[in-house]
């Protein structure tokens, strides 16, 4: 499990959990992307969304699917392009992701966002989040806030928590919009209501410190348990903080 992008300091007194200060700086941003990645070659979302197998890409996008988990990526780049050449968007996602991480071919940001673009533009939600990412970060193309918070939002509108634990990041930050917290609580409440552990660490916080909603420090605790449950040492760190103060 990834840890929370929190970095916890206590700026004063060992003993003083009141002290504690939450550091979200430019390290949030790679955090994410991490998150991001892992979330994006998780193959098992290729055979979850292509469960009704039935057209000759669908059927060589999940033959690609099985050699990359034999790790046989040479074989998966074939099959994964000859899907995409068919037009399947989740094959073409698998072929920019490829194309990013240099596994099977030679790494190559214009032919990832080639491949990633074609994705997304058919709707596809994790493409989108990975294009949204390559603007965040300049990766391939120049920085663009804005167009990040573009292909976020469309991943977003179709549920999807990694966009919208980004779009929080993005109003918790004020990159690409004009900060705000309460525009930041919203997105993260939606990714951490679909059990995303970054996002209900970051609800928590934001209940420790009353941004964007009035403090509250049970609310806090009971979503620094949630995610401490799923292994967020950070999150699990503040929640015996907050059972020391009687919480």
């Amino acid at each position: 499990m990834i840890s929370s992008v929190l970095r916890i300091e206590k700026t004063e007194r060992e003993d003083n959990p009141q002290d504690l200060e939450v550091l979200i700086k430019g390290e949030y941003r790679m955090k994410i992307l991490y998150i991001l990645a892992v979330g994006f070659m998780v193959i098992s979302v290729c055979f979850t969304q292509q469960s009704a197998m039935g057209t000759d890409a669908q059927t060589d996008c999940k033959t690609g699917c099985r050699y990359y988990e034999s790790q046989n990526y040479t074989e998966a780049l074939k099959w994964f392009r000859k899907s995409a050449d068919q037009g399947d968007a989740m094959a073409q996602g698998l072929l920019g992701m490829m194309y990013f991480e240099g596994k099977g071919v030679t790494q190559d940001y214009p032919e990832a966002l080639k491949w990633t673009r074609k994705s997304a533009d058919q709707g596809n939600a994790v493409s989108q989040v990975r294009l949204g990412r390559s603007y965040l970060s300049g990766q391939g193309v120049p920085q663009n806030y804005a167009e990040a918070l573009t292909w976020f939002h469309k991943s977003a509108d179709q549920r999807y928590a990694n966009a919208q634990l980004n779009l929080g990041f993005l109003y918790y930050k004020g990159e690409g919009v004009t900060q705000n917290y309460t525009e930041a609580l919203k997105w993260f409440r939606k990714s951490a209501d679909q059990g995303n552990a970054t996002a209900q660490a970051q609800l928590g916080v934001m209940y420790y410190f009353g941004k964007g909603v009035a403090k509250n420090l049970i609310e806090a605790k009971n979503w620094f348990r949630k995610a401490a449950a799923q292994g967020d040492e950070e999150a699990l760190k503040m929640m015996q903080e907050l059972t020391k103060m009687g919480f």
